[in-house]
């Protein structure tokens, strides 16, 4: 009996101690050279470790994109998504845009508690057409200023955002570089998709 409670208190307390610890999300992705990176980075009290690593991402035209992956107990084979699994990707992203909506309040409290320790992106376009070039730069930095400012009221940033966005007037190039580090604590994240889940159900969050 004593070693069931026993069992039973060391359990609630490892949750209440996971509920105040920060999980911190590290994104790159990059392209350089014609070839596009990225990596994703989960990490748990400074010590626990969890990395994907994509190599390598081809585009494959009207085929899609093709993307080598590595992570830890995976088989690392390489994933293709074509285009029956873009247009699914679509029909989800549009059904999480309505869900988005409708649980605007919900994701905003959340946001509020999400920190971002750093952000970079840049750019580097080019059209090897002056003209062009400065047409593409300008609906760069507005895709850029769009995207940041629909999190800028919420995420509380320890850093102010560097993005940037260079012309190449005289080639056809471009390569980018994204880098961003999230954090917030575990106990938000639970605490929140508890209440979408109430809210689902009819019940009031």
């Amino acid at each position: 009996m004593l070693i069931a409670l026993y069992t039973l208190l060391s359990i609630v307390l490892t949750i209440i101690m996971l509920c105040f610890c920060s999980l911190k999300i590290e994104v790159v992705i990059k392209r350089k050279q014609q070839l596009n990176q990225a990596k994703v980075i989960f990490s748990l009290l400074g010590l626990i470790r969890y990395k994907i690593l994509f190599p390598k991402i081809e585009l494959q035209g009207t085929e899609g994109l093709k993307a080598e992956t590595k992570a830890p107990g995976t088989s690392n084979k390489p994933v293709t998504i074509d285009l029956k699994t873009l247009q699914h990707f679509q029909k989800i992203s549009q059904q999480l845009l309505e869900e988005v909506v409708r649980l605007q309040e919900i994701i905003r409290w959340f946001l509020s508690k999400v920190t971002c320790e750093k952000l970079t992106w840049k750019t580097a376009i080019g059209t090897g057409s002056a003209e062009d070039t400065g047409v593409i730069t300008g609906l760069a930095w507005g895709i850029k200023n769009m995207m940041i400012g629909m999190f800028a009221h919420y995420i509380r940033w320890q850093h102010k955002p560097f993005i940037t966005v260079n012309p190449s007037f005289n080639k056809s190039e471009l390569s980018y570089s994204f880098h961003s580090i999230l954090r917030f604590k575990i106990g938000y994240a639970i605490w929140g998709l508890n209440r979408i889940r109430i809210q689902q159900k009819g019940g009031v969050s």
